[in-house]
C-alpha cells in the first residue's frame, strides 16, 4: 500500500462528472452530496444477469432432470481433473449426509462450480472403466449392462433375465439386469415423480416382458439403520410391441423415507419373460418430480422470481461460438447430444430457444440471446431472429409454430458474438474481420426482423490494457474498436465489453493486498479513462448522423483468477468489487444502459447441490442494489485516504489516487435519499461523515451492511447462508449522518 503522506491540493477532474476526490492523510472520508447535479435515471437492466451453458447451469442446475448423462452418450469428453472435481464433490455430498450436516465435511473439498458442463454439480457413479457410459453404474454381474447405439447416439443393452424381481431389495450383482444412478431427490417439497424411457427389443423378436424403475437405498444413513438396497418404490410396465417406443411411468416416494440431502439410487432394469431372449436397448431416460415447471426446477424459478432479474443474457458465452440453434429446437427427447466444446462435458440440449423463452415468461425477465459468429453464419442468425420474431407466413416462423408457439416472441435484444479476439473461442478472429463479419451480421438480422432490434457488437478489454508475450492467445492491437467503428459505425447499438481481471496473471509477485487493490483499480480506471475514451471514439465516428449515440455493455463482470487468498466471484470478495463495480455503471447509466455478472448458474451465482437451492455472496449484492433501479444519481464530492496502483492487473493499467471509500448517491422517484458506500480497504474500518445539507429531513438512517472477516468466505450446501446483512437506524445529526465502515464491506443508507 501506498498511502501519501502529505494532501491533495486539488480535486481530480478526471474522476466522473458525478464523482469528485481528493486524497487527504486522514482515515475519515468526508462526503459531500450535490444535489443540484443529477445524472439520468438508473435503467434496471445494469442489474442484469447472464446464463451460459457450461457447469451445472442446465442439467443439474435451472432444469428439473434429476439424472446425469439421460441419453447415455458412451463419450464423456470431461479431463481427468474435470472427472475428478465432480466426483470429489460427490463424496463430500455424502460425507455432509452421513455425518449428519457437519460443515466441516464440505469446508475443504468444495468445488462450488466446476467447469464440466452436463454433470450437474457432483457424480455419484463412474463405471465407464467397464464401458458404462459415464454417469450410471450396472446392476446384475459383468456383461449384463453394456453400452450400445441407440436412435440418436448412445444407449445401453440390457441383458435378458428371468430372475425374480419381486424382492424388497436390489442387490449390486443380481440379476435381472439394469442400470442405476445416485440422485438427489428434493423431497422437501416433492414426493411423486415421473419417469420416461425410451427403448426397445431385438427388431426379430416378439418382445415380451416389463420394464421396472424405481428408488433404492443407497447408504446406511448416519446412524446405519437402512437397509442398503432397500427398494423404496418401484413401476413397471409391460413392453411388448416392436419397434421404439417411449413409456411413461410414475414413482411415489413415501414420505419421510428419504432425507433431505440423502443420495439415492434410480435404476431401471428389464425383467424378462421366461419365453424370450430378447435384450432390451434403454436409449434415453428421464426422472422429473412432478412439481416441474416446465422442465425447470421450481425452487430455481421461485428464487428467480423473488430477485432482481431484469434481463438475462444467453446461452453464452464461450459456449454460443459453437453452439448452433438448430439442434435445440424441436421435442427434447429427439434432439442430439453433443460434446461442450468450449467447457468440456455434455450439452444435451435440454434448454433450446422455446424453454429459454418459457423461462422469461415464467420468471419476467427480458431476453438477451447471444448468436454464434465464430462458427455460424448471418444465414444462420438471420434465421435464428426469423424463428424468434417472424409471422409463421415465414419458413422460420411456420417452424416456431409447429413446435407449439405461433405467437412471434418478439425478442429484441441481440447480442453477435462472444469474446471473437481471444484462441480459446470458436471462430476467433482479428480486428478487421470481426468488424466485417459484425457488418453482414447485423445487415441479416436487421432484415429478418419485422421489430426494431438492439445489437450489440463484441467488443474487447484487452485492447485497452499494453500486453506482453503471455498474451498472445489475444488479439489485442488497440484497433479492436476502431475497425467496428470504421466498417460498422450505423450498425452498431451498443460494444459488449468483458470486464473479468484475472485475481494471479500478472500478480504473481504483489502480496494479496497489493494485488487486492490493483483488482480495486482496474474498475476505477475504467471509470476516468478506458470506457470515457471509447465512448468519445463513438461519438466521433457518429458525428453528424442524426442517430441516438452508441452505448456500452458490460455483458460480463467480476473477478476470475486461481488464487486461493484472493477475491473472486465465487467468495465474498466478489461483494467489494461488485459494489465498486456497480456503482460505477450506475453513475454512468446514460451511456452502459445493461450489464450482467459472471453468472447465474456459474460463477458468483444461483448454486444447487444436494438438494438444496442456495446463493453465492454476488448473487446476493445485486438483490441489495434492487431498488438503486429507477433513481437518479446525484453528484458525490470525496475526500479522503486513498492508495495507489503501480503493477495492474491484466485489464487495467497504474493509477493514482483510488479512494478507500466510494459512494453513489441517488434520489428515487418518491424523494427518498439512498447511498452505497463502499469501503475497500482490505483491514481498516473507516469512519465516513455524510454532509447531506439543510435539505435532510430524516431524523436517521436506515443502514445496512454486508461484511465478513474473511474475503475467500463461501456459501456451501453445508453453509448456504453465512453472510448474513447486518441493518440499523443510524441517527442524523446537524444534517450529517457518519458510518463507520467494517473492513471490506459494502453499506447501504436510505432516508425517506
Amino acid at each position: 500500500m501506498t498511502q501519501v503522506e502529505a494532501d491533495t491540493t486539488a480535486l481530480r477532474a478526471d474522476v466522473h462528472p458525478l464523482l469528485g476526490y481528493q486524497r487527504t492523510t486522514s482515515r475519515e472520508t468526508v462526503v459531500t452530496l450535490d444535489l443540484g447535479t443529477t445524472g439520468p435515471r438508473i435503467p434496471a437492466e445494469v442489474l442484469g444477469n447472464f446464463f451460459e451453458h457450461m457447469s451445472y447451469a442446465t442439467l443439474g442446475g435451472v432444469c428439473a432432470e434429476l439424472v446425469l448423462n439421460p441419453a447415455f452418450s458412451r463419450e464423456h469428453h470431461l479431463g481427468d481433473e474435470q472427472r475428478a472435481e465432480l466426483a470429489a464433490n460427490a463424496r463430500t455430498l455424502v460425507a455432509l449426509y452421513t455425518s449428519g450436516g457437519d460443515p466441516t465435511a464440505v469446508a475443504e473439498h468444495w468445488v462450488s462450480s466446476p467447469l464440466a458442463s452436463g454433470f450437474g454439480i457432483a457424480l455419484l457413479d463412474d463405471d465407464s472403466a467397464d464401458g458404462l457410459p459415464l454417469g450410471w453404474s450396472r446392476i446384475g454381474p459383468p456383461g449384463v449392462a453394456t453400452p450400445a447405439v441407440g436412435r440418436l447416439g448412445g444407449a445401453v443393452r440390457l441383458a435378458a433375465s428371468t430372475a425374480d424381481g419381486d424382492l424388497g431389495t436390489v442387490a449390486l450383482d443380481d440379476v435381472p439386469a439394469g442400470v442405476r444412478q445416485g440422485v438427489f431427490l428434493p423431497v422437501r417439497r416433492c414426493h411423486e415423480y415421473d419417469v420416461s424411457v425410451w427403448l426397445r427389443t431385438r427388431r426379430d423378436d416378439p418382445a415380451a416382458g416389463s420394464v421396472e424403475v424405481g428408488i433404492r437405498r443407497r447408504l446406511p444413513g448416519p446412524d446405519g439403520a437402512h437397509r442398503v438396497g432397500e427398494v423404496l418404490v418401484r413401476a413397471r410396465a409391460r413392453v411388448e410391441a416392436r419397434g421404439w417406443q417411449r413409456v411413461d411411468l410414475r414413482l411415489m416416494v413415501p414420505a419421510g423415507a428419504v432425507a433431505r440431502g440423502e443420495p439415492v439410487d434410480f435404476f431401471v432394469r428389464w425383467l424378462s419373460d421366461e419365453a424370450t431372449t430378447a435384450d432390451l436397448l434403454v436409449d434415453r431416460v428421464s426422472l422429473l418430480p412432478s412439481d416441474h415447471l416446465d422442465g425447470f426446477d421450481p425452487d430455481v424459478v421461485e428464487l428467480m422470481r423473488r430477485s432482481t432479474i431484469p434481463q438475462l443474457r444467453w446461452p453464452g458465452g464461450n459456449f454460443v461460438s459453437h453452439h448452433h440453434w438448430r439442434d435445440a429446437v424441436g421435442p427434447v427427447e429427439d434432439r442430439p447430444v453433443y460434446p461442450n466444446h468450449a467447457w468440456g462435458g455434455l450439452e444435451h440440449h435440454l434448454v433450446g430457444t422455446d424453454e429459454y423463452l418459457r423461462l422469461a415468461e415464467l420468471v419476467g425477465f427480458t431476453p438477451h440471446i447471444t448468436v454464434n459468429s465464430g462458427t455460424g453464419t448471418p444465414e444462420e442468425a438471420a434465421a435464428w431472429v426469423e424463428y424468434c420474431n417472424g409471422p409463421v407466413t415465414t419458413p422460420m416462423g411456420a417452424l416456431r409454430a409447429a413446435n407449439g408457439h405461433p405467437e412471434p416472441y418478439d425478442v429484441r435484444v441481440w447480442e453477435v458474438g462472444n469474446e471473437n479476439f481471444g484462441a480459446w473461442q470458436g471462430g476467433y478472429v482479428g480486428s478487421t474481420e470481426n468488424a466485417a463479419r459484425f457488418a453482414r451480421f447485423a445487415a441479416a438480422m436487421r432484415a429478418a426482423s419485422p421489430v426494431p432490434l438492439t445489437l450489440l457488437a463484441c467488443g474487447n478489454w484487452f485492447d485497452f490494457a499494453d500486453l506482453d508475450e503471455r498474451y498472445d492467445h489475444v488479439h489485442a492491437d488497440h484497433e479492436w474498436h476502431d475497425e467496428l467503428l470504421r466498417l460498422a459505425p450505423d450498425d452498431i447499438d451498443l460494444v459488449s465489453l468483458h470486464c473479468l481481471p484475472a485475481n494471479d496473471r500478472l500478480l504473481e509477485r504483489l502480496s494479496d493486498a497489493e494485488a487486492h487493490e490493483a483488482l480495486i483499480g482496474q474498475i476505477v480506471t475504467a471509470e476516468r479513462r478506458f470506457v470515457p475514451e471509447l465512448l468519445a471514439r463513438c461519438d466521433t465516428a457518429t458525428a453528424g448522423s442524426g442517430r441516438r449515440p452508441i452505448g456500452i455493455a458490460v455483458t460480463e463482470w467480476g473477478v476470475l483468477g486461481l488464487h486461493p487468498n484472493r477475491q473472486m466471484v465465487e467468495n465474498f470478495g466478489a461483494v467489494v468489487y461488485g459494489g465498486t463495480f456497480l456503482n460505477f455503471v450506475m453513475r454512468s447509466a446514460d451511456r452502459i444502459p445493461m450489464a450482467s455478472p459472471n453468472g447465474f448458474m456459474h460463477g458468483g451465482a444461483i448454486k444447487k447441490a444436494g438438494g438444496r437451492v442456495y446463493t453465492d455472496p454476488q448473487f446476493d449484492l445485486i438483490q441489495y442494489y434492487a431498488d438503486f433501479a429507477g433513481a437518479v444519481p446525484l453528484r458525490c464530492e470525496l475526500k479522503g485516504p486513498g492508495f495507489d496502483v503501480t503493477q495492474p492487473v491484466d485489464l487495467g493499467a497504474p493509477e493514482q489516487d483510488v479512494p478507500y471509500v466510494d459512494v453513489l448517491a441517488v434520489r428515487s422517484a418518491a424523494g427518498g435519499l439512498a447511498l452505497a458506500v463502499v469501503n475497500r480497504h482490505l483491514t481498516e474500518t473507516l469512519p465516513v461523515r455524510i454532509e447531506l445539507g439543510a435539505t435532510a429531513s430524516a431524523a436517521a438512517a436506515r443502514v445496512s451492511t454486508l461484511a465478513h472477516p474473511d474475503i475467500t468466505a463461501r456459501a456451501t450446501p453445508a453453509d448456504p447462508a453465512p453472510f448474513p446483512l447486518a441493518e440499523r437506524d443510524e441517527p442524523i445529526e446537524d444534517g450529517r449522518l457518519r458510518l463507520a465502515l467494517p473492513p471490506f464491506s459494502v453499506t447501504w443508507a436510505r432516508m425517506p
